[in-house]
């Protein structure tokens, strides 16, 4: 990695005292890049369902401008996983958490999310902020349409009610 930025492996020790040095530092950097274009986003509605379209666009643009930033986040979740070392060191698994709940607090003040599904929201939208970028992040077309899909369930668009009702199975004995 040090040869492909050309700088030696010695200059890079210079900076930085260890490897988990370094490692924390891309991790915080990536974080800061990537929360700074996510509040960015959340600046510019002031819905719930604005909001998260805003939020999710900036995802994929910033998967589409550099996927290593989403491989690299998805990547170290696992380390965390293994290294209780890294774990020690990060504040939180998930450094965005603030946003999905400032996401569904403001859902709530506008009434678009029932306090009654505050956490299962907020544990949806983890699910799918995690799976975004775990398992889409590698192809942006998939992640395009899984974003697109998402939407389209959130306004009703996706799934219709059955026209013909199923035949009822017989029970098994």
């Amino acid at each position: 990695m040090a040869a492909k930025a050309r700088i030696t492996t010695g200059a890079l020790y210079h900076y930085f005292d260890s490897k988990l040095e370094m490692y924390l530092a891309v991790y915080h950097q990536v974080q800061e890049s990537v929360n700074a274009s996510f509040q960015a986003a959340m600046g510019t509605a002031d819905t719930f369902r604005g909001r998260l379209h805003a939020v999710l666009e900036s995802a994929y643009d910033q998967n589409c401008h550099d996927p290593s930033l989403a491989a690299f986040l998805a990547s170290s979740r696992i380390d965390m996983a293994r290294y209780e070392e890294l774990r020690e060191h990060v504040s939180s698994p998930g450094e965005g958490s603030n946003l999905l709940e400032d996401l569904v607090a403001l859902g709530r003040a506008t009434g678009e999310i029932s306090p009654a599904n505050e956490r299962g929201i907020h544990q949806l939208l983890r699910a799918l902020f995690v799976g975004f970028v775990s398992v889409l992040s590698a192809d942006s077309s998939q992640q395009r349409m899984a974003i697109d899909a998402f939407e389209a369930l959130l306004s009703g668009g996706l799934i219709s009610e059955p026209t013909k009702q199923r035949p009822k199975r017989k029970a098994s004995a």
